[in-house]
């Protein structure tokens, strides 16, 4: 907790998932998951402190092989976004974060995504769906071109000679037609648990009275605000490559707040002037000293 920045005090499923979570995942993710072992058992706190920063250590490594291999992915995925499910393949992409550069082609393409690492002349891939198109029956339906594989619906692995990619993507894609889904892309879209007339009425208060609701997860997602035609009053790219957005947006009130969206949409990037409709999540933003409401903006669309 000390090296993640998570107060014991406010653990909730958010700093479970996104601050101790993805660290204690990088070891075996990159090396071996007995780092974590030994950060959790052990007895001496310097030597606790040692692993959990070892473990720090290992999660930025992964951070940026993710980030590298994202990229590469996206270059390839272009040469087949026409196609309703992607798969992308390259040597070097390693196993054990394919499966969050899935997650994030499909987040970017709307499209069901399987990422292989090529070994040679095999090569081990995973897979990352949503909606109606279970990865894990594609899968089944290439068993004849395919070594092993399986998992369930919405994530799953395989491996497969690497002479036989080409021949994979086929099938998958044909697999999806034959299927006859319809309209997938919209199952995407967040969907608001209420819609709140005036930004007055998120506050702290409100954000407190959520948390009684934790923990959120699958079965119990944490609930998503909508509002509509707010004026944007400024907007602020930021990040390294300008990827993230902050947005202020103001009700018929003249009542501002801040939205904020990280690896933002290129049509989250509205001009100030524009009117907006939201879906968001709020959250309490601390900096030196200062609170301030704010929200995860999750999808937006022009009024």
């Amino acid at each position: 907790m000390a090296v993640s920045g998570v107060e014991p005090e406010k653990v909730n499923a958010r700093s479970l998932g996104f601050g101790l979570g993805p660290r204690m995942n990088a070891a075996g993710r990159l090396e071996t998951a007995q780092h974590a072992l030994d950060m959790l058992r052990a007895t001496d706190s310097m030597v606790a402190l040692e692993k959990a920063q070892q473990l720090d250590a290992l999660n930025q490594a992964r951070r940026s092989d993710q980030d590298r291999i994202v990229k590469e992915a996206i270059i390839q995925a272009e040469q087949y976004k026409n196609h309703n499910v992607l798969v992308v393949s390259s040597s070097g992409w390693s196993h054990g974060i394919i499966g969050i550069v899935a997650a994030k082609l499909l987040e970017k393409y709307k499209k069901p995504t399987y990422v292989l690492e090529e070994m040679g002349e095999e090569s081990k891939g995973s897979a990352r769906s949503y909606g109606d198109f279970s990865a894990a029956d594609a899968i089944r339906a290439s068993d004849d071109i395919i070594m092993k594989g399986g998992g369930h619906k919405f994530a799953a692995g395989v491996t497969l000679p690497t002479k036989n990619i080409a021949a994979f993507r086929d099938r998958v894609n044909e697999f999806y037609v034959s299927q006859k889904l319809l309209n997938q892309a919209l199952l995407l879209l967040p969907k608001a648990d209420i819609s709140v007339p005036s930004i007055d009425i998120v506050s702290e208060s409100l954000i407190d009275q959520l948390a009684q609701l934790e923990p959120f997860g699958s079965g119990n997602p944490e609930p998503i605000l909508h509002a509509e035609n707010l004026l944007v009053v400024n907007q602020r790219r930021m990040g390294a490559e300008a990827q993230h957005l902050k947005l202020e947006l103001q009700d018929g009130n003249r009542k501002a707040m801040q939205f904020l969206a990280f690896s933002a949409p290129e049509h989250f990037f509205v001009e100030p002037g524009e009117y907006v409709s939201v879906w968001f999540q709020p959250i309490v933003n601390e900096w030196q000293g200062r609170r301030s409401v704010e929200g995860r903006l999750l999808h937006l669309e022009g009024s």
